[in-house]
């Protein structure tokens, strides 16, 4: 079986989660690094439409987009460029240079991070052996 070690995204960055703050045990106010995963079947029209009324980024909707972006220095929203399809070495390597000392998690967001399934799990493997 070949392993799936390289895929698309969309960004990487860190920031303050903003989400979920009626939510017990959520990580509301909490520091992240955001994954966003490029591709979304449900705006390709896997389930026969195409879209979503509630989708907030419409750059990752697109699976095989040429770059991603990705943000060298925590919080500083200063973004650069990379091409996709990218390998699960590099991007380890851009999640070690995020990491701050009140780094609460990581989150796979998307796009749908589960459209590339066997990629995020041999990424999520990779993190964990870092």
């Amino acid at each position: 079986m070949v392993e799936k070690d390289s895929g698309y995204l969309s960004e990487v960055f860190s920031s303050i989660q903003g989400e979920g703050g009626n939510v017990r045990g959520s990580s509301f106010g909490k520091r992240q690094i955001f994954v966003r995963f490029s591709g979304c079947n449900l705006a390709e029209g896997d389930f026969g439409y195409k879209g979503c009324i509630w989708c907030d980024s419409l750059c990752a909707q697109k699976l095989k987009s040429l770059e991603f972006k990705y943000e060298e220095n925590p919080g500083s929203q200063k973004l650069k460029n990379s091409n996709n399809p990218v390998r699960i070495a590099e991007i380890v390597g851009i999640i070690k240079e995020l990491i701050t000392n009140d780094l609460h998690s990581i989150s796979f967001t998307g796009g749908e991070p589960l459209y590339q399934l066997e990629f995020v799990m041999n990424l999520s493997k990779a993190l964990k052996d870092a």
